[in-house]
């Protein structure tokens, strides 16, 4: 396989007839058939047909969901000597194994780590022990790189392909160990709590600086400490193999890694003032290597970042990049990025949204819009009632095909244009529109379009509904009809029902005599009228509780004006407040370690809780037990309460044999406590930070002082503190909107870092 694909005759004819399987689907038969050919190859001495069997075996066990039968399957049987073969076969091994952990994750990430002097069944194996030997795997193949150098991955075409990826770039087995172990450091997943945590203590300036610099021996070291950040690790691989790539007269691959470079530190790196670091680090690197096509494609990298920017200016300046990109290399690969970047950006867009009831000739109409002169709108008028015996869903308003034939086929009853501004930023603006005032009352479909003759070809339409009129429909549920004398604050609302207010849009007053139809959502049979009222002198009309269920909704007329209500409700009836009892809980405190007392007391209470009225309920006999995180019981008792409704007592939480976590403390009468029974170590020491020594200034070196002590007052006199720093805005409450745009609260590291503990335990 290292050295001719296509060795021998007999080989070819093996590996057509595992092909002609697969293709059948017949992946068992595929596998015994590999297996078949592994031992004959094995027996023959051909380690081409032997490791290609191997490969070939262990991916149809994969593709047939025995994942772990594959890792077993690539450590278990014996290997050929020869380098090449060997190394593609630790490659695989190393995918296997990440394979197997995506496959499981769940599971393994938690277990927990098996301390054994002999070996450790896979079923055993943790996260980082899987990660740990899929790394090792494929730093033994790195360390063969420059053998694997001579090798393009077009000789195997079986398992690797070069993708489209010009010949220079990404063709050579070296690059594609390269690339394979960038993506595994780069996985977060495999990364420690503290390697997540701990990024911003990374030295984002000094891995630039160091970028394409390392050397063979720095990047091993680098690469084979355990100790050291996997971004660390990945600005060594990547140093190293620009560096190589560049002695060996390929600068597209040394470009291709600086790219790769900063797309993992960009991964890696969300504050605003790192990411600006990565691209003017990007820019000034692609200002000097301007000569080779593939410097396109960095260009068009930078046009993405610079796009991502909050800046008020950021599109036109990723635009001039993509372009420059585009103009300097068209037709390759970098260059159709840019050209693609620039199109994006330059494409006009817009929506638009109109709300749902407004008068005739109202500002009524929102265009969102980037890159377009003018939308076109036509008004259909529509038959509400029609539209609602027409309905075969909840969508009361016509939309999709429906909407595209009223406008292929319909003359409009209005038709207007918004001529909207420039938008010189490329970004979205926002313009609004009236409604024509010759609009009569009733319900419209809106539909915007980018085309005058509204045509789909090339265009974008929109459409909504829309009620032209001045009618307002108000409801609220629960309030039932207020008897002759009373006050309308006296009633409770237990009865259940609607009511429904009607009143002008115009002048806010009530509208008497409005018919309001109340209408039963049915999606399968049409939805259905079900009753009508009136509304009287007030503007009120309500609608009482139905034994029916499902779903309702509202129609309201006046003339020519009319309203819909679609939201769906329900006239259930309310259960009448009674007589409630139920308990307090408390605990004599929070967090409990097994093996405590939890000291307990319950307060039982009983009356209606609707009016206020409650008080202890004394001589009742109640039950408390205490559950574990399962909800399994773990002690019990029965208490009865004396004159003042309360009653107390003790549970022990046991020293071993159940979870911990959040536990709670339940009652009869109903009542509930939680708590937390955790096994931690009280801390010995404690960490405090100075008030600064003199104000500080914005713009302005700042100094702070901390001191660590032991609880019995001696200082700590050694170890290391890591320190940070963090800001973030704050606003007044009132300010929600600079509080939105500005993206909330979020916090932004400022500094951070390591600083020893001297003998005072001062830092």
């Amino acid at each position: 396989m290292a050295d001719d694909p296509q060795t021998s005759a007999q080989s070819k004819a093996a590996r057509e007839a595992v092909e002609k399987l697969v293709g059948e689907q017949k992946f068992e038969a595929a596998a015994a058939e590999c297996a078949r050919i592994r031992e004959s190859a094995r027996a023959a001495g051909d380690n081409t047909l032997w490791t290609w069997a191997l490969i070939k075996e262990g991916q149809l066990r994969s593709a047939l969901h025995g994942y772990e039968t594959a890792v077993r399957f690539f450590k278990e049987q014996p290997w050929p000597a020869s380098p090449v073969e060997h190394d593609m076969l630790e490659l695989f091994y190393a995918r296997s194994l990440v394979t197997y952990y995506q496959a499981y994750s769940w599971e393994i990430n938690n277990r927990e780590k098996v301390d054994s002097k002999g070996p450790i069944d896979l079923k055993s194996w943790t996260r980082d022990q899987i990660f740990d030997e899929a790394w090792q795997s494929l730093l033994r193949v790195w360390k063969d790189r420059d053998r694997l150098a001579a090798h393009k991955a077009a000789q195997f075409p079986d398992f690797w392909s070069p993708g489209d990826y010009p010949a220079g770039v990404r063709d050579s087995l070296r690059d594609g160990v390269v690339y394979l172990m960038t993506e595994l450091l780069a996985d977060t997943t495999f990364w420690t709590p503290r390697q997540s945590n701990e990024t911003w203590l990374l030295d984002l300036a000094h891995l630039l600086s160091q970028a394409g610099k390392s050397g063979a021996a720095d990047a091993a070291a680098v690469l084979s400490d355990a100790s050291r950040h996997p971004i660390e690790r990945v600005a060594a691989l990547l140093g190293e193999h620009e560096a190589w790539s560049r002695r060996n007269e390929r600068p597209a691959a040394a470009l291709e890694a600086r790219f790769e470079l900063v797309k993992a530190l960009t991964e890696a790196f969300d504050e605003d003032d790192d990411r600006a670091l990565l691209r003017k680090h990007l820019a000034a690197f692609l200002s000097g290597n301007r000569k080779n096509s593939w410097w396109a494609v960095g260009q068009a990298l930078l046009a993405e970042y610079t796009r991502q920017e909050s800046a008020a200016d950021a599109l036109v300046r990723a635009r001039k990049i993509a372009l420059e990109g585009y103009e300097r290399f068209p037709g390759s690969p970098g260059g159709d990025r840019c050209r693609h970047i620039v199109k994006s950006i330059e494409a006009p867009e817009y929506s638009f949204e109109s709300m749902r009831l407004d008068a005739a000739g109202r500002r009524s109409v929102r265009i969102t819009h980037r890159n377009l002169d003018r939308v076109h709108l036509r008004a259909y008028a529509l038959d509400i009632e029609a539209e609602i015996k027409a309905a075969q869903d909840y969508n009361l308003f016509p939309y999709g095909d429906e909407a595209r034939e009223i406008v292929a086929k319909r003359k409009p009853d209005a038709a207007w244009k918004a001529d909207l501004p420039k938008t010189p930023d490329y970004r979205d603006h926002r313009t609004y529109a009236d409604l024509p005032e010759n609009l009569a009352p009733g319900l419209y479909l809106v539909v915007a379009s980018v085309r005058e003759d509204f045509r789909e070809e090339d265009n974008k339409g929109i459409g909504v509904g829309v009620f032209v009129g001045d009618l307002v429909l108000v409801k609220r549920q629960g309030s039932g009809p207020v008897s002759v004398g009373s006050s309308r604050s006296e009633n409770t609302g237990f009865a259940g029902g609607s009511e429904v207010l009607i009143l002008s849009g115009a002048t806010g007053r009530p509208v008497a005599g409005a018919t309001v139809d109340l209408y039963a959502y049915n999606w399968r049979k049409g939805h259905a009228k079900v009753e009508t009222k009136e509304t009287d002198a007030d503007g009120r009309a309500w609608f009482a509780p139905r034994d029916r269920g499902g779903s309702f909704f509202l129609l309201a007329k006046k003339g020519r004006d009319v309203v819909i209500d679609a939201d769906g409700f329900y006239l259930g009836k309310n259960g009448e407040p009674g007589e409630a009892r139920a308990a307090l809980v408390y605990t004599d405190r929070s967090i409990y370690r097994p093996g405590q007392k939890i000291y307990w007391k319950v307060l039982a209470y009983k009356g209606r809780t609707d009016l206020g009225r409650i008080s202890p309920e004394s001589g009742r006999q109640a039950g408390v037990w205490l559950e574990d995180i399962n909800g399994q019981r773990v002690a019990e008792a029965t208490v009865t309460t004396n004159a003042f409704g309360t009653a107390s007592g003790e549970f022990i939480i046991p020293a071993a044999g159940r979870p911990l976590g959040g536990w709670r403390l339940r009652t009869s009468p109903d009542g509930y406590a939680a708590v937390r029974v955790e096994e931690y170590k009280r801390p010995t020491f404690e960490v405090t930070v100075k008030d600064p020594e003199k104000p500080l200034r914005l713009n302005k070196p700042a100094a702070l002082k901390g001191e660590a002590r032991y609880y019995f007052g001696l200082p700590v006199t050694g170890g290391e503190a890591v320190w940070q720093v963090k800001r973030e805005p704050v606003y007044p409450r009132w300010w929600w909107w600079g509080w939105r745009e500005s993206g909330g609260t979020r916090s932004q590291t400022v500094a951070g870092g390591r600083a020893k503990i001297d003998a005072d335990g001062a830092f």
